[in-house]
């Protein structure tokens, strides 16, 4: 079921389902302290009861 479509109403939210096809592009490495530092790109494309989005994603990881 699909949102604002045909025989839609508030009380049938719970039948509507999310689907969404997203890409993704990251790159990632590891340097010589431990850390591994990420970066990355997703973009959804095609989907149904969905926001379109974009995101973008830094990250840093180290152990200890």
């Amino acid at each position: 079921m699909d949102i604002g479509g045909p025989g839609f109403t508030p009380e049938r939210l719970p039948e509507v389902s999310e689907k969404g096809n997203i890409v993704e592009i990251g790159v990632a490495y590891g340097d010589t302290g431990g850390r591994y530092h990420r970066l990355a790109y997703s973009q959804l494309f095609d989907g149904e009861n969905v926001g379109r989005e974009q995101t973008f994603g830094v990250s840093v990881t180290f152990s200890f």
